[in-house]
C-alpha cells in the first residue's frame, strides 16, 4: 500500500516527465525587448511606415506574433521577418489616427510576452 507521500511524489514525477518537452521556461522569459517605448514613432498617411520588433530570452525559436487587443492603423499589418525572433509593422497608413494596440510574441516553446503600444498616423 502507498503512502500520501509516495502517492504525491510518483503523481509530481510523472506530471514533470509529460511536461518536460513543453515547459514554459520561467529562469529565461520572453520579452518583447524592442522598440523599448510603448509609444511608436509617428507615421504619415500616404508613406511607407515600418518598426521593427524583436524579442529576447524565452525558449526555441521561432517567435509568432499577434495583435491581442486593439488595432493596427488602417493600412498597416505585422509582417514576419526572416529572423527567428522578430517582426516588423509596416504598410502604407491611409487616414490620420492615433490606435492603441497589444501585440503578444509566442517562441515555439509555448513562452508568451505581450506588450501595449500607441501608434499615431498624421
Amino acid at each position: 500500500m502507498f503512502s500520501r507521500r509516495s502517492v504525491f511524489t510518483l503523481g509530481f514525477s510523472a506530471l514533470a516527465t509529460l511536461t518536460a518537452g513543453h515547459a514554459v521556461s520561467q529562469t529565461n522569459p520572453l520579452v518583447i525587448s524592442y522598440p523599448q517605448s510603448n509609444i511608436l514613432p509617428n507615421g504619415i498617411v500616404g508613406s511607407n511606415y515600418g518598426m521593427n520588433l524583436s524579442t529576447s530570452g524565452g525558449g526555441t525559436r521561432p517567435v509568432t506574433w499577434s495583435i491581442i487587443s486593439g488595432k493596427l492603423p488602417s493600412g498597416l499589418k505585422i509582417i514576419k521577418n526572416w529572423s527567428n525572433s522578430s517582426s516588423s509593422i509596416y504598410g502604407v497608413p491611409t487616414r490620420q489616427e492615433t490606435v492603441q494596440f497589444t501585440v503578444e510574441a509566442q517562441d515555439k516553446s509555448e513562452n508568451k510576452a505581450n506588450r501595449a503600444f500607441t501608434l499615431t498616423i498624421n
